[in-house]
């Protein structure tokens, strides 16, 4: 009856691990693609600068 108990526990602790962590891969998502929009953006800025006479 323990076992039944342990593994039960255990099983809603690993549930909520694994759902914290697909949170966090997807706050990382947001944030990564922030960070290429922002070095494209900065990419646009430097070469229309450049062809500016």
């Amino acid at each position: 009856m323990k076992k039944r108990y342990i593994l039960l526990i255990v099983s809603i602790i690993m549930t909520i691990a694994y759902i914290d962590l697909v949170d966090s891969f997807k706050h990382f998502d947001k944030i990564i693609s922030q960070m290429i929009k922002l070095d494209s953006d900065i990419k646009t800025e430097v070469d229309m600068s450049y062809k500016k006479p």
